[in-house]
């Protein structure tokens, strides 16, 4: 299934992802045809989403220097000490291996920005498991039918976790 902006854009606006109080805490959107402006909406999107923990873009190739960037700003924007503390601190994962991560993302943004942003998503994990990560006073570190989808399936790994597969 290939949902690409239109799709993106009917998740960001359906509150999906934007709402504190969905439980929703992984998003499969593998092979979808997003490309950086649907890229772009679902960063925007997830801005102030405190509970997805994992974004599976993998099979995207549209997404390019935009878009990477987009996912860059998301987990560390470090424009200013207050978009560091804005920062999503939850995401932690975009279904890639370290090495494939920085591969994909690093054809368009340079090794150094796709090292940042995979240690910010590997940050954001070792805050969740509070594995080696120390809280410094308010700053989080980051240098570090009607719809054009369908649902293949949604489920429950555990009472506190749901999923949903786009495909």
């Amino acid at each position: 299934c290939e949902i690409g902006q239109r799709g993106c854009a009917s998740l960001a606006s359906l509150s999906l992802l934007e709402n504190q109080e969905s439980s929703l805490q992984y998003l499969h959107l593998h092979r979808n045809s997003i490309d950086d402006e649907s890229a772009i909406v679902l960063a925007a999107s997830l801005a102030k989403n405190n509970k997805l923990t994992w974004l599976s873009l993998r099979g995207n190739n549209g997404i390019i220097t935009p878009g990477w960037l987009a996912m860059l700003k998301l987990v560390c924007n470090n424009t200013s000490i207050n978009d560091v503390i804005e920062s999503n601190h939850t995401l932690n994962s975009l279904d890639f291996s370290s090495a494939n991560l920085v591969k994909a993302a690093g054809r368009v943004l340079g090794v150094d920005d796709a090292n940042l942003l995979r240690a910010s998503l590997d940050l954001n994990v070792k805050k969740q498991q509070n594995v080696g990560y120390k809280e410094q006073g308010p700053l989080e570190p980051c240098s570090r039918r009607s719809q054009p989808w369908r649902i293949l399936h949604r489920h429950r790994h555990h009472a506190s976790h749901s999923s949903l597969d786009w495909g």
